[in-house]
Order: C-alpha cells, then sequence, then structure tokens
C-alpha cells in the first residue's frame, strides 16, 4: 500500500457490551479521523455501512470535503427481512425509523450514493430519491476472475472428488459459504430431494464453514440421506479447485426489499469457474443476471411443483462454461469495479 501513496491507520472494535462499545468505537474514529485530517488534509470520505454515517455528517460538516456513502445493503430492512429487528417489537421499530430516517440524510447530504445492483438504484428512485439530489451510482461486488478461471483448475476433478468421497460419475449440486440468516437452508434441502428423484447418484456438498450437525439435522428433517451431503471448509486459496467439481451450483436468499441491493460475490466466482446457478428470484439482479442473460435457471417460488420444473429444465441447459464466465465479467470482473470508484473519485476531485 505504501507503493500507491495509502496509509493504513486502524481502530480497534470490540462488541463486548452491546450499543456502548459501538459508541465507543465510534467516538475513537471520529477523534482519529479529525486527527489525520490536521495532520493531512485528505480531500474525500469514503465509507461503507450506516453505522458510521452519522459520524460521516459530523466530519463532512467540519471538513467540507465529499462523502461517498458505500451503503453495501439496505440495512434496516435488511435486518427486519433477516429476524434480527422485530417491527412489533417498540424498542425494534423505534431503532428501525431512526435508521430510515438517517438513510434518507446519508442519501440527500453526501454526494455520492453507490448501489451494489441496479434493482437497488431503483428502489432508491422509488422511495422518492430524485437524480438532481441524490446521485446513484452501481457498482456490484467484484470477483477476482484471474483467480476464479475454471481453465486453470480443471486437472484435479477426480483427487478433489475422492478427498470428498464422491464418485467420478455422480453429479455434484454445490453451495459456497455461510450458511443462516438470510440464505434459505431448507429450501435448498428440499430442492436437492427433488432433484434426487432424478439423479440418486447426486450429491450435495456444501464448502462452507457451517457447523456440520446444522446441516445434517436439517438434510434428516427434510428426507435426504446424510450419505447425499459432503460439508467441508476449503482455505480461499484452495476453493476453486473444490467449485471445479461443481456440476452445478444453488443459493436461495430470502427475499424482499431488505435483499434488492444484495449482490452476493459467490455468484461472481462461481460464473468465473463457468458454474451455471439455480437461484430464487427477487435478490438484488440476480434475476437479470440469471435469466435474462440466461446464465442460469431462476426459481420463482420455493416449492415443489417449481423445483420439479427447474429440474427438467437443468438437462436441457446449453451454456459452456466459456459463455457462463463471458456473462460473469460483463457484472463482476475486478477491474470493472476498480474503473467505475477511480471514475468517481477523479469525478468528485476534479
Amino acid at each position: 500500500m505504501d507503493n500507491n501513496g495509502i496509509k493504513w491507520t486502524t481502530v480497534p472494535y470490540s462488541n463486548k457490551t452491546p450499543f456502548l462499545s459501538t459508541v465507543k468505537t465510534l467516538k475513537k474514529v471520529y477523534r482519529i479521523t479529525s486527527k489525520l485530517f490536521s495532520e493531512d488534509k485528505f480531500e474525500l470520505i469514503h465509507f461503507r455501512g450506516y453505522t458510521l454515517g452519522n459520524t460521516v455528517r459530523k466530519l463532512k460538516k467540519e471538513f467540507k470535503i465529499p462523502v461517498i456513502f458505500d451503503m453495501r445493503s439496505f440495512l434496516p430492512d435488511e435486518r427486519v427481512l433477516g429476524g434480527m429487528w422485530n417491527l412489533k417489537n417498540p424498542l425494534h421499530f423505534c431503532i428501525y425509523k431512526y435508521f430510515k430516517f438517517l438513510e434518507g440524510k446519508f442519501y440527500n447530504e453526501f454526494e455520492r450514493t453507490i448501489s451494489q445492483t441496479i434493482l437497488g438504484k431503483k428502489t432508491i428512485r422509488d422511495w422518492g430519491y430524485k437524480d438532481k439530489d441524490t446521485i446513484v451510482e452501481v457498482i456490484p461486488c467484484c470477483a477476482d476472475l484471474d483467480f476464479f478461471d475454471f481453465n486453470k483448475h480443471i486437472s484435479n476433478n477426480d483427487a478433489i472428488k475422492e478427498d470428498l468421497k464422491i464418485g467420478k460419475e455422480d453429479f455434484v449440486l454445490g453451495y459456497v459459504g455461510s450458511v443462516g440468516t438470510w440464505y434459505c437452508l431448507d429450501d435448498m434441502m428440499a430442492f436437492f430431494k427433488v432433484l434426487l428423484k432424478n439423479k440418486p447418484n447426486a450429491k450435495f456438498v456444501f464448502l462452507s464453514p457451517v457447523d456440520p450437525k446444522v446441516v445434517f439435522d436439517i438434510a434428516t428433517r427434510i428426507g435426504v440421506s446424510e450419505e447425499n451431503v459432503r460439508i467441508k471448509f476449503v482455505e480461499r486459496n484452495l476453493m476453486p479447485s473444490y467449485i471445479s467439481i461443481f456440476d452445478w451450483s444453488v443459493f436461495f436468499i430470502k427475499p424482499g426489499v431488505g435483499k434488492a441491493a444484495s449482490c452476493p460475490v459467490k455468484h461472481g466466482e462461481l460464473m468465473g469457474m463457468g458454474i451455471p446457478v439455480i437461484a430464487n428470484t427477487k435478490v438484488g439482479d440476480i434475476d437479470l443476471i440469471v435469466n435474462e442473460e440466461a446464465s442460469g435457471i431462476i426459481v420463482n417460488s420455493l416449492d415443489t411443483l417449481e423445483y420439479e420444473s427447474v429440474v427438467t429444465k437443468m438437462p436441457i441447459f446449453s451454456y459452456s462454461k466459456e459463455q457462463i464466465r463471458g456473462i460473469g465479467a460483463k457484472y463482476y470482473d475486478l477491474d470493472l469495479g476498480v474503473n467505475a470508484y477511480s471514475n468517481i473519485y477523479n469525478d468528485l476531485l476534479k
């Protein structure tokens, strides 16, 4: 970073005492940032998420410099969707309203808002924030497609399958990443149960840090044998090699406004590996990338009849790995993200 003129300063974060620890951390951020500005007057603030927003508003007023609000998601609505805030709870309702109030301030006061999805930008417009008052740029989560490249990881497939005790001819449905909160594990397992009727040799592989008992308990409840499920935590440097054994991948995410701005980076990584994806509708730009671009199959409802319909479509899916990777590059390529941010910086600092 030194070679690129980047000075890195950290602020230790603790959640030992909820709320109070956050307040303490925000005060540290304000104090350290003010000190840094007095030493080396930076010209722009770029912050992620909502938590720092009020502190940044104060810093903006003092320093009189432009701010980029990189929102990542619609945090208040996402927490309601994930069940972390229950709007029937008076305290949660007040917290939700407070963050929605702050959200509006961020849109109106900061020079740029970054949404990860086109749908997220459209949602902001639907809420009444107009172009002239709120400039919204769309920059998806980016994937390192030089690293996640199927051309570099096809020779180890037999060894990987042997490691996971999967037959060479077995069909592999894969899942990548954490499980819980917004991911519909029960529904994904129910889909796999339907797939098994069509492909009895199928294996469901989870490349995840999840506690295996969590997955196996759900499999048992849904009616899927543990013999058909594999779970392994894989370090990032090995992830492409393990993804390369997937025939298809699946992820179902709770749909709703809270996920309109969601952009699962795993999708970009899977596409870089040429893996077609089965995903549900109304989550970020998944409908655009999977359905309209025909790079996979969209599940329109989480029920058995829809799963059966999807399973019948899988054998006639015709896109090659190279075609899937090419579509992924249009949306998730790291260089596109770097250039987009660079253009915004240059525009605000000219």
